[in-house]
């Protein structure tokens, strides 16, 4: 008992030690990057233009002169000069979500929005450690607190990730504890409005777990259709055409040199933030779209495939869901467009990690590796390392060790968040072909012993 107190001690000082690291590195690089807060930008700004009732799916050199004027424009930003324009891409709904913010002058809302930030990943790491200390609170708080003390780029360059990830995954908690079933529903509700391509597989999932799992996202699903009711009104009433001006924006950045290209000659420096979704390895390969897409959807297709029988073939209990939320943290991530903030959803894997590790078995100890490896891949400094590694290296994109190298020091993401799903999707199939046999053969045990009687 005495030895379980000091690692439950210990497992939580480490998850505050890391979110110290997270909440002072974050807000001290916020005001001393030229970047900080810069993904705040796009949200604002346009929540802004809606709030002022002009088209925010629209771009003008006058709106943001505005802004300046009246002192809503980051003083930080490259607009601030006169330079450049930023489309829109987020939905009717995060815009609505936002607009709140958009009353205040720049300082006080991208502090409040930091603030939500914080708290968006700083609480679902307790909870999901608290959740974990049942089977590992050491080998917990150490992963959590690895994980955050490499978050602080998600707080300092104000992404909404933090928000949408921690809504998601206090949601999950909650669902699969059966406990403040209303804050499940808001929480992911929020998630839905903010980044839906960081929620939709976790919703696939708690469908098909039906029971409670699928009464809370179907309640969710009304409740994000009735934000967005709203929001849709309140956008067509000034911008009748915004499916087809949003539509073009995304179709704008994602071009090739975008900053959201995939391919090689993408505009986004990989120091900042550039994406982890499959298609970034595939189009080392191929820079075609029409290759890197149809491989990426084929590939991911499969793993989905095989996670949705493997789910519909057992019923769902506490620790099988958190076995399967390890395979959706990192699945949710590869066949469409994610970045490394959206990665932050590998908290989710951690409870799945604690539970195999109790078990004590080679596979326990493989999946800790495996989680281990994908947070250390996707975090803030072996991402910043690697980038230095590779500084001023020109890959060749005709050779096979070019493309090689290429994806090795530049996309090493990707490649950990695909082994990290087919190592977790291995486990929850093999585990649900287990229970099944075990099933079995109790039932004929006692079927045996019925006749002997």
């Amino acid at each position: 008992m005495r030895n379980e107190g000091t690692a439950r001690l210990l497992g939580l000082l480490s998850v505050i030690l890391g979110g110290v690291i997270f909440v002072i590195s974050g807000f001290a690089l916020e005001r001393g990057s030229p970047n900080g807060a810069c993904d705040f930008e796009p949200v604002y700004y346009h929540a802004r233009f809606l709030v002022q009732h002009q088209d925010p799916y629209t771009e003008s050199r006058d709106k943001y002169s505005q802004l300046k004027s009246g002192g809503f424009l980051n003083p930080k930003s490259i607009l601030y000069a006169g330079a450049g324009q930023i489309p829109c891409v987020y939905p009717p709904t995060a815009l609505l979500l936002a607009a709140p913010l958009a009353f205040l002058t720049w300082y006080p809302a991208h502090l409040i929005w930091m603030a939500l930030i914080a708290l968006g990943l700083l609480l679902p790491s307790f909870v999901v450690w608290k959740v974990s200390a049942q089977h590992a609170p050491l080998l917990s708080g150490i992963l959590i607190g690895f994980f955050l003390a490499n978050s602080a780029t998600v707080l300092f360059q104000a992404n909404a990730a933090g928000i949408a990830v921690g809504a998601c995954v206090v949601a999950v908690a909650c669902i699969f504890r059966k406990r403040f079933g209303f804050a499940a529903i808001a929480c992911l509700t929020i998630a839905f409005c903010m980044k839906p391509h960081d929620a939709y597989l976790i919703w696939v999932y708690l469908i098909l777990a039906g029971g409670s799992y699928r009464r809370r996202a179907l309640q969710a699903l009304l409740l994000t259709c009735a934000v967005a009711a709203i929001a849709i009104a309140w956008i067509s009433s000034v911008s009748p055409n915004w499916r087809q001006e949003m539509a073009a924006n995304i179709a704008q950045i994602s071009s090739r040199g975008g900053v959201n290209d995939p391919g090689p000659d993408t505009a986004t420096p990989l120091i900042i933030n550039s994406a982890v979704n499959l298609q970034t390895v595939f189009a080392v390969i191929d820079d075609e779209p029409v290759f890197y897409n149809t491989t990426t959807y084929l590939l991911c297709g499969v793993l989905l495939i095989v996670w949705t029988l493997a789910t519909i073939r057992q019923p769902a209990s506490e620790e099988r869901s958190w076995l399967a939320m390890a395979v959706v943290s990192a699945m949710t991530l590869l066949p469409i467009y994610h970045r490394y903030h959206d990665s932050k959803l590998l908290l989710l894997a951690v409870p799945a990690s604690a539970i195999l590790w109790m078990q004590r078995r080679s596979a326990g100890r493989a999946c800790v590796l495996v989680t281990l490896v994908a947070l250390a891949l996707t975090g803030d400094i072996p991402h910043a390392l690697l980038a230095r590694i590779g500084e001023g290296h020109v890959y060749s994109a005709t050779s096979t060790l070019g493309k090689l190298q290429m994806i090795s020091f530049e996309r090493p993401a990707p490649i950990a968040l695909l082994i990290t799903t087919c190592f977790f999707l291995w486990i929850y199939v093999r585990a649900g072909s287990q229970s099944m046999g075990a099933s079995v053969s109790d039932g004929s045990e006692a079927i045996v012993a019925q006749n002997s009687v």
